[in-house]
Formats: structure tokens, sequence, C-alpha cells
């Protein structure tokens, strides 16, 4: 040890009488605890350093990288998805998916109000769109379709028709027509209206009479669905569709 270094460690020359041995070992002993301060303040600096990185999900192990999910700042959260869809048609392909989608979203809700339906038809039910020139009462259907169902221990038929604007709901949102078919066979329609967001009408009808021909045995008094039910169901498609 050199005599300036000698003289940083101990400072002034102490006076005499003084015993110096005594003074080098407490300023040894002051380094050497210093030494230790310093090592100690280091790991917790790299331990310090370790949260943050773990926190940020930037800190890596070996091969093993540590993500943390990124959430997004309060306020802005990403809009639900929009699950409707548009009445289009304009050209064949358009209005195939659109029918397509009208049977999806009307199975749907028939199924939500009657768990327990069964379409008697091996391809459920069916939605077609009406082109300009058919048969029919083509003025007041876009689309229609259905199918004959079992509800229980009750059957009958179950449709659906979309039409153009102009031609409103009817004044009440239920009504049931009653009459006379073949002699004494008697149908029950029970019809629910509801006006589309885009100004078209949706109607749910359901009947007791089924099947093609209809039935010529007795039938049953009543359609296979309540009042309620059909409405709930018209109001079910209604929602899917957007303007």
């Amino acid at each position: 040890m050199t005599q300036q270094l000698f003289d940083d460690v101990i400072g002034e020359v102490p006076a005499p009488g003084v015993d110096v041995d005594r003074i080098i070992r407490r300023e040894r002993r002051g380094a050497a605890a210093r030494r230790l301060a310093g090592v100690s303040t280091g790991a917790l600096a790299l331990l310090a350093a370790g949260a943050v990185a773990l926190g940020s999900g930037a800190w890596t192990g070996g091969q093993t990288v540590v993500a943390v999910p990124v959430t997004a700042a309060p306020g802005t959260a990403d809009p639900a998805p929009v699950t409707g869809f548009r009445l289009v048609y304009g050209t064949p392909e358009e209005a195939a998916a659109t029918a397509q989608r009208l049977a999806e979203e009307f199975d749907k809700a028939v199924l939500a109000v009657v768990p327990d339906r069964v379409w008697m038809a091996d391809g459920g039910v069916l939605v077609r769109f009406k082109a300009k020139g058919e048969t029919g009462d083509i003025a007041q259907t876009l689309f229609s379709g259905g199918g004959d169902l079992s509800v229980g221990q009750r059957l009958g038929h179950l449709h659906l028709q979309v039409a153009p604007i102009g031609v409103g709901p009817s004044r009440r949102p239920v009504e049931t027509e009653r009459r006379t078919i073949d002699g004494d066979l008697e149908q029950v329609l029970t019809t629910a209206s509801v006006q589309l967001a885009d100004g078209r009408t949706l109607r749910v009808y359901a009947s007791n009479l089924y099947g093609d021909p209809i039935p010529t045995g007795p039938v049953q008094s009543e359609p296979p669905l309540t009042a309620d039910q059909l409405q709930a169901i018209a109001q079910a498609v209604a929602a899917k569709v957007i303007a």
C-alpha cells in the first residue's frame, strides 16, 4: 500500500498516544461494510429491474418468453360485432344468401321459443326469394318459406313471409282467422306481424293444417304454436334485420 493510499484511508495522522492499529482495523471494517452495502444495493437494483421487466411482459428466461396481455384503456373497448343482416336480392347469389340467412334465423327463433319443435321434412325450414314474374301473390311477397312441424303432440305448419316496403303490418300485432275448407275442414291461421328496420314487413303464420295435399281426416282445432309464441318468433327474427 502506498503512502498516499494509506493517508486516504486513515485521514489525518493521529496525535501521539492514539492507537493507530485500532484505527486501521476500524477503517478496514468500514471499507468492508461499504463494499457489502454496494453489493446489496446492486442486487436490489437487479431485482427491481427484473420486477419491472416482468410487469411489462418483456422478461425472457432461456427460450421462454413471458407475455402479459395488453388490455384497452378504460372507455376504449372495442364495439360489439354487428350480427344483423340486410335483405338484399340484387343478384341471384344475394337473394339466395339472404333467403338462407332468413331460414337460419327463423329456425333459431323457433328453437328458442319451442325447444321441442321437430321439422317434419328432412331439410327442416326452407325460405326462398320469390322472383318477379312468378305465379302467386308477387306484389305482397319478397321472401317466403317454412315447413310442417310438430310441437309435442301438436302438428301444423309454420311459415315466414317478408313483404315489400309499402305493405305495412296488420292493424293488430297478432290476428287469428278461421275459415272452412272442403266442407267440414276448418283452417285456423294465426299471424304475427312486425315492421322491420328497413321498412318492410315480416309475418309469421301458424296453421293447424299441414301436408301437401292437406290431410282429409281429422285435424287439430288449433295451430301448434300460440299467439304469444308467434309474436316472440317474429320479433326475434326482425331484430336481426338491419336497415
